[in-house]
């Protein structure tokens, strides 16, 4: 019971997070065009990766395991988002790494 318990509230943080993490994200794109192309774009970047890696996943999962997998995943997140506070305080082309966070998210 235990261990339903905690896949349930892993789950749903992680779903959560990856919510948040879009919302904020489409904000960020709208806020800096004020264009729906751009937040349509974000849900577009979002969308790919499933799509594009659903068949190259298998032999790396096979290769690595999924702990490994998903730290390398969760690590370039942590990288990335990194990134983006730091363009953000600098106040560079947040557009550009909001898609390239949003495309890296669910690689």
């Amino acid at each position: 019971m235990g261990n339903i318990r905690n896949f349930l509230w892993s789950s749903f943080i992680t779903n959560l997070g990856n919510g948040l993490q879009i919302l904020g994200a489409g904000f960020i794109a709208y806020e800096t065009t004020e264009s729906i192309y751009s937040l349509a774009f974000v849900f577009m970047a979002y969308s790919a990766p499933q799509l594009f890696a659903s068949y190259f996943v298998s032999p790396v999962l096979e290769r690595f395991g999924p702990r490994g997998v998903a730290a390398f995943s969760d690590f370039m997140r942590a990288i990335l988002l990194g990134g983006l506070g730091l363009v953000i305080f600098l106040d560079h082309n947040v557009l550009f790494f909001t898609y390239l966070l949003t495309f890296c998210s669910l690689a």
